[in-house]
């Protein structure tokens, strides 16, 4: 009976330990994973991952940036000033023949929120995926990253970039779809990213335009300093560009 009751007490002391261990462990804070002080912000779910180099380095013609306090009207104004005035000294006659064209112009517009830490010094970069008479062709942008601040609290930011379809002249352009990466910890709040292609923006003659019109209104960030975080818009372009 002596033996039998000291196995008991055993098994209820062994019991005890287990309970208690494992009380203990439940209790552990365990640290949340940042690298920055913000700490982490992306709900897109494509975080961290890795994006190929351009084989070809593909950069803005043009950046310009507006602070919160100018108007999406006066801010367009300003940039299509800046355009016109690119246009008239560096325009280049690039048609095979009338109706089509060898070059496309259009315009990249991204706006950052205006809260603490929405802005960013992270890379950024952008590809847009075209229709064309000759199929479809995505244009990737290397980089984001012109001369000046880009992405900071408020700001709209303005590129002016040029496309072309491999050896081939097209005679019209739509805009189906496009997407915006940024790398590293230093999360970045978009609120708006548009892509438009008019007439006005052409080397030839040109009529119609074809524009996409987003608002992410979401944070990309990253827990790697090597990783990129993407938002897509999906397929929602519109309009056509002629020659």
């Amino acid at each position: 009976m002596k033996k039998l009751t000291n196995l008991k007490m055993y098994v209820v002391g062994v019991f005890c330990i287990v309970a208690i261990a494992s009380c203990e462990k439940e209790q552990e804070v365990i640290p949340e994973i940042s690298n920055n002080t913000e700490g982490f912000m992306s709900k897109t779910g494509k975080s961290d991952t890795r994006i190929e180099e351009n084989a070809e380095v593909v950069i803005p013609i043009l950046h310009r940036s507006y602070s919160a306090d100018i108007s999406k009207e006066d801010a367009d104004a300003r940039f299509e000033e800046e355009v016109a005035e690119y246009m008239n000294k560096n325009s280049v006659n690039t048609n095979y023949e009338k109706g089509y064209s060898t070059r496309w112009y259009y315009r990249i517009r991204t706006k950052t929120g205006a809260q603490k830490n929405n802005e960013t010094d992270g890379d950024a970069k952008a590809s847009v995926r075209f229709r064309t008479s000759r199929g479809i062709y995505t244009h990737s942008v290397s980089s984001l990253n012109n001369a000046g601040d880009d992405r900071e609290r408020g700001q709209t930011d303005y590129y002016y970039l040029s496309a072309r379809y491999p050896g081939q002249a097209i005679s019209w352009v739509e805009i189906q779809s496009a997407k915006i990466s940024l790398k590293g910890t230093d999360g970045w709040f978009i609120t708006n990213y548009d892509i438009y292609a008019y007439p006005s923006y052409q080397t030839v003659s040109a009529t119609g335009s074809t524009y996409l019109r987003s608002n992410p209104n979401r944070w990309l960030d990253n827990t790697f300093f090597w990783g990129w975080d993407t938002y897509s818009t999906g397929e929602r372009g519109t309009g056509r560009l002629n020659f």
